[in-house]
């Protein structure tokens, strides 16, 4: 078990690769729009991959206050998003959950990155811990039930 306290961005990001080399069967994100994350980033988007390819039954599941975006700051992710859409839901939350700060992540019901505030780095990570990642599960699980805008991977037009 393992409970750290950070405050930088290298920190953050390194703890987020951390929890996807690690996850295995589910990955839950609450956040603002994915950009500190660095779901961005090729590697980010192989271990991604990686976990869905070893598991038929993993399954991605991300809250985001923000959608707009996606298509142009992440790419690489809305193309897994459109070959594993059965796999991978995308929402944003409704404007009665807007005014959450935190941001965090739960891996497997284990792992967890939590930022405390959307405006600070300062964030906690938890390795190996159930008892204390319970509760991060739960309440993304109160978040995912709010009814939000799904995501969809392919841009509407003519």
């Amino acid at each position: 078990m393992t409970h750290e306290i950070h405050s930088t961005w290298g920190e953050f990001r390194s703890a987020f690769g951390q929890i996807l080399r690690l996850s295995k069967r589910s990955l839950c994100i609450f956040d603002d729009d994915l950009t500190q994350l660095g779901l961005q980033q090729a590697e980010a988007v192989r271990l991604l991959r990686q976990m869905l390819a070893k598991n038929p039954v993993a399954s991605v599941r991300i809250a985001l206050r923000c959608i707009d975006r996606l298509h142009e700051t992440h790419p690489r992710l809305v193309q897994v998003l459109a070959s594993q859409s059965h796999r991978i839901k995308i929402m944003q939350i409704p404007a009665s959950l807007q005014h959450l700060r935190d941001t965090f992540v739960v891996s497997d019901n284990e792992h967890a990155l939590v930022r405390f505030d959307l405006e600070h780095t300062r964030h906690r990570f938890i390795l190996a811990d159930e008892a204390e990642v319970v509760p991060y599960a739960q309440r993304f699980n109160d978040i995912w039930a709010m009814p939000g805008t799904p995501f969809v991977p392919t841009t509407m037009g003519l």
